[in-house]
């Protein structure tokens, strides 16, 4: 809107001139719109990869406007069918007189479309759209498409998020020609991404293809499994001009797209032989590198940087450990080369010897400092449950948790304040906080932690009413987040069925003490202390 605005405002073009607005056949086309003469409502809001919606830095959504005469909007949760809270996205709910009846002939699909209900509105039915959206001050916003959702480790990506900063992310690279899909890749649910080049550009397609990478790995920090850029027109789309992301994804795992440059993770069968390790700091770097990519060691190019090569948020987690270099140094570091550059020596004593201080990164100390506002707010607390099986050995479980604490000195960190200034401890032998019992979840997950005494881990075997247990994780942000707690999952199942007191996860060593307790490079409020080999 904003760039047509900028083309033709020379020319008496006006933004009221303007409709946004929101339907469907089903509705009799429309559902909402703004009123006549009134310019866009543009808003930013952030969480929305949480279906959450919070005003601030993010997603900039243009409003839909208020529903049409006659019409009600309901935002209801698409599994459970229960009408979502005023901060939360869901799906698209309509009811009206312009609501058709239902689908000819198909009474099982107008069932399921046609009929929802929700407590507030006993009386109506209301047809469910498969849109995603929430209202805010009365008015639409829409957010994509539920059957595009990509879902990608437990977070929501909404394609069109991803077509645009591919698209952005090079001037070869047609606006508004992408699609983005999820897909399976070689190391489990990843997304891949069809864009159209302009034709008079295909000779900048390898350097096109580089930068789509690097932006849309940095911007969404999720893994890509291919790339593949085709002529402009040669995108999928329907009459009306949607883009078919389906019928591309379909021609992409069949290899049946006409491709001008393509771009691919590899496969498990294309992983770096396994052999003695490379005592070259660069071809050790391309070697890591290379098993998490699927590719062979010669074919990662060392004047690279990670996000250009496809590496991950979590791989480069990953990688921090293996290496003993800090996260902001993987980020930011321009490739490879530079790294290896920067690798430690095998006899170089760790950064941060346990027991002395550390200063906090800035989002470090942004969640000191809110934590020193309310200290009983659970607000960076995160929290998971699992039911866990009747033979499930509890003292091995322990072990396991203990061996965490003892491997990871994140988990034995506690926050002070040293004139003034926010520094972190770790300490030595410390006994991780695990409990079996009658206690209340809900009372566990928000129970205040204390960031000087700490621990900022606790762990609890709910015993339930029906003879069933369920395991509770509480940590702090301050020392983990979810990509890093999947990391600790991970390795926790592989110590938990190991069992014997004392042993050693193969592949597991300590890491660095300071590791990972750095704010990632680009914008977050904390980084990871967690990190796996």
């Amino acid at each position: 809107l904003e760039a047509f605005t900028a083309a033709f405002g020379a020319a008496g073009f006006r933004p009221e001139a303007f409709f946004p607005c929101y339907g469907m056949a089903e509705t009799t086309l429309i559902v909402s719109g703004r009123s006549r003469g009134v310019a866009p409502t543009v808003r930013s809001f952030r969480g929305l990869e949480e279906h959450r919606v919070e005003e601030g830095e993010g997603s900039r959504l243009v409003g839909c406007g208020p529903a049409g005469l006659g019409l009600e909007i309901a935002i209801a949760d698409p599994e459970t069918g229960a009408e979502s809270g005023p901060d939360a996205v869901g799906e698209i709910l309509v009811s009206g007189g312009s609501v058709a009846l239902g689908y000819w002939g198909r009474p099982e699909a107008t069932e399921a479309a046609f009929h929802a209900r929700l407590a507030h509105f006993p009386s109506r039915t209301f047809l469910r759209t498969g849109d995603l959206g929430f209202l805010r001050d009365g008015e639409l916003f829409v957010t994509g498409r539920l059957k595009d959702l990509i879902i990608v480790r437990g977070r929501n990506h909404y394609p069109q998020d991803l077509e645009a900063t591919a698209a952005a992310s090079h001037p070869a690279l047609v606006t508004g020609a992408g699609a983005a899909f999820s897909v399976e890749g070689p190391a489990g649910e990843s997304v891949a991404l069809v864009q159209e080049i302009d034709p008079r550009r295909t000779a900048e397609a390898a350097e096109a293809l580089d930068a789509l990478r690097e932006s849309v790995v940095e911007a969404h920090e999720i893994p890509l499994a291919g790339v593949v850029l085709v002529k402009t027109g040669a995108l999928p789309k329907t009459t009306s001009g949607k883009v078919q992301r389906r019928l591309c994804r379909r021609l992409f795992e069949e290899g049946a797209l006409p491709a001008v440059a393509t771009w691919s993770a590899g496969t498990a069968d294309d992983l770096t032989e396994p052999g003695e390790e490379p005592e070259d700091p660069l071809a050790r770097l391309q070697a890591l590198v290379a098993a998490k990519l699927g590719l062979r060691a010669v074919d990662v190019d060392p004047h690279r940087s990670l996000a250009a090569l496809g590496l991950d948020s979590l791989a480069t987690i990953e990688l921090s450990h293996e290496t003993g270099l800090a996260l902001t140094d993987l980020l930011e570091a321009p490739d490879l080369a530079a790294l290896a550059a920067a690798l430690p020596t095998p006899t170089q004593a760790p950064a941060l010897p346990a027991g002395s201080g550390d200063g906090l990164s800035e989002g470090e100390r942004s969640l000191w400092f809110l934590y020193q506002v309310d200290p009983t707010s659970p607000a960076y607390h995160i929290a998971g449950a699992a039911r866990l099986p009747d033979d499930a050995d509890l003292e091995a479980l322990h072990r396991a948790f203990q061996g965490l604490v003892d491997r990871h000195p994140a988990l034995r960190t506690t926050f002070h304040a040293v004139d003034g200034e926010p520094v972190r401890r770790v300490h030595v032998g410390a006994t991780v906080d695990f409990q079996v019992g009658e206690t209340e979840i809900d009372a566990e997950i928000f129970r205040p932690f204390d960031l000087e005494q700490g621990p900022l881990l606790r762990v609890r075997v709910v015993r339930e009413a029906d003879g069933g247990r369920t395991l509770l994780l509480v940590i702090h942000h301050l020392i983990a987040d979810f990509w890093s707690l999947a990391v600790m999952v991970r390795e926790l199942g592989t110590e938990a069925v190991a069992g014997s007191p004392g042993h050693k996860c193969p592949g597991y060593e300590a890491a660095p003490a300071e590791a990972g307790l750095k704010p990632r490079s680009r914008g977050a409020a904390a980084s990871p202390g967690i990190y796996a080999r």
